[in-house]
């Protein structure tokens, strides 16, 4: 409810967490997503469901997000033809999707859990795999799981968001009494504000966010715009 009243509008549901309480939290959190009228995609009851698009116009420029999750981030359910779970990350099944969405659409939007947790720049294959989507025809790929940054270039004309790190970075508390606590940069997140026309990509922008433990604001302290800025630097 609370994403919901921040004004969030879609979100992925592709991801390492989405079955930590089985079919019964997922089909209870699906149903209250329904209720609240909040968009989502990425998993689903079937592979089909799980597969299909979720689809935004906005002063007629026809948006399609897709996205999936690496297996490697450790998902503990992929859907199957009539089994509950999660979209798994297939350059060759996203190449394809794009391909047939762009003959309908006008961008298509792909959104990837994917990448190593703490680790500030991408995986060789990571890069690999994102120029595959670019050359199917991808307009923007934007990237999580990280837990940390890992920015952005810009193959093709198209940008490559790698991981936008965390927006909300509360203290993770376990029954065994161990916590997992986040440093300056982990505490450092980006929004990406990106305007579309039916043609192109007009402008992008990376805008620094911080959590300070208390509420999230935008960062103006000069940290974020630095960090972001050496990463993008790292990836050229």
């Amino acid at each position: 409810r609370s994403v919901r009243n921040a004004g969030i509008n879609l979100v992925t549901l592709a991801n390492n967490h989405a079955f930590d309480c089985r079919t019964a939290g997922f089909r209870r959190l699906c149903h209250l997503l329904d209720e609240l009228k909040l968009g989502y995609f990425g998993a689903g009851h079937t592979l089909t469901e799980a597969a299909a698009p979720k689809i935004i116009t906005a002063n007629g420029v026809r948006l399609g997000f897709i996205t999936a999750c690496d297996p490697q981030t450790g998902i503990s359910d992929i859907a199957g033809p009539d089994t509950f779970g999660i979209l798994p990350l297939d350059v060759d099944i996203l190449s394809d999707q794009i391909y047939q969405f762009k003959q309908q659409l006008h961008h298509v939007i792909v959104v990837l859990h994917w990448g190593d947790e703490r680790v500030t720049l991408p995986a060789p294959r990571q890069i690999k795999l994102a120029h595959q989507l670019v050359e199917a025809g991808a307009s923007l790929i934007v990237g999580h799981h990280p837990h940390i940054l890992q920015g952005m270039e810009v193959y093709k004309k198209t940008p490559i968001c790698y991981s936008l790190g965390n927006f909300l970075s509360s203290r993770v508390y376990f029954t065994d009494g161990d916590v997992i606590t986040w440093n300056r940069r982990e505490q450092t997140g980006c929004i990406v504000l990106a305007e579309f026309d039916a043609e192109r990509l007009i402008s992008i922008e990376e805008r620094p966010t911080y959590d300070d433990g208390n509420r999230v604001v935008i960062d103006d302290s000069g940290f974020g715009r630095s960090w972001i800025n050496r990463l993008n630097r790292s990836l050229e």
